[in-house]
């Protein structure tokens, strides 16, 4: 006789809580050696992938360090949190009116970064790990990335910190994907009325200027400052930057360039 999905689901969770939770920071860039076998297994995010993640490290002189909690059972790794400290200017406005900024060390759980099975007993560790920060001076504030809502870490951060430490202006944001198979139906038909209209957009252009629009992909390192050239030269036309609110191009964030 088959067994119950749901007496099997009971006592396998029984079984998890009979075994000790136990938490690790990886705080150095050397430390994470030890967990890519693990990261790369449970990534689904490219924005979390690990050797974009220490590109960005190596790169960006901006991030200060990495700040990855790795949450273990009997040393068999059960879920991880990936964020890094950030050393960013925040800023406060009124529409565009700047009232107040200041350089802050920013703790900041990447989008897409929670790995594996966070229960709400690990979610709960995290979120007092990421407290701990706060109160040894380690960081100045936590963002948490597009979490998502019904997962348990976001009850975690909603809950466990102080009244006074918690976010009471977070909105939701509607996050979409669409799985691609065999069967998938690929025609406009399945694509939402704004990826139509900007299809239908994009062939007017190419109707209107015939053999003067081309379509190029910019990916490589040595495609760098053709991007940058092209994304001031946009950003430089718009309204915003005359307002003063699109600061220009910052070059000098991407070192040895």
């Amino acid at each position: 006789m088959d067994e119950n999905p749901t007496v099997v689901a009971v006592a396998e969770r029984e079984e998890r809580c009979n075994r000790k939770l136990r938490l690790r920071l990886f705080r150095s860039v050397t430390d994470l050696d030890e967990v890519r076998s693990v990261w790369q297994t449970w990534c689904q995010n490219p924005n979390a992938d690990m050797d974009f993640y220490r590109l960005l490290m190596a790169r960006d002189s901006k991030i200060l360090s990495p700040y990855v909690i790795g949450l273990y059972r009997d040393d068999v790794p059960e879920s991880m949190v990936i964020g890094r400290i950030i050393h960013e200017r925040i800023e406060f406005k009124i529409g565009y009116s700047r009232l107040w900024a200041n350089r802050a060390r920013v703790l900041n759980i990447l989008y897409g970064g929670v790995f594996g099975r966070l229960s709400s007993e690990g979610a709960e560790a995290v979120v007092a790990a990421l407290l701990n920060a706060l109160r040894s001076d380690e960081a100045d504030l936590v963002s948490l990335n597009s979490i998502p809502v019904d997962s348990p870490l976001y009850r975690a951060a909603a809950g466990v910190p102080p009244l006074l430490c918690r976010d009471f202006l977070h909105a939701a944001q509607a996050h979409w994907k669409m799985g691609l198979t065999a069967a998938s139906p690929l025609g406009e038909a399945s694509h939402s009325k704004d990826l139509r209209e900007s299809r239908r957009k994009m062939r007017k252009l190419f109707a209107d200027y015939p053999n003067r629009v081309a379509i190029r992909c910019l990916g490589k390192v040595q495609d760098l400052p053709r991007i940058l050239s092209d994304v001031e030269e946009v950003a430089r036309k718009t309204y915003q930057r005359g307002r003063g609110c699109l600061r220009r191009t910052e070059k000098s964030s991407w070192p040895g360039r």
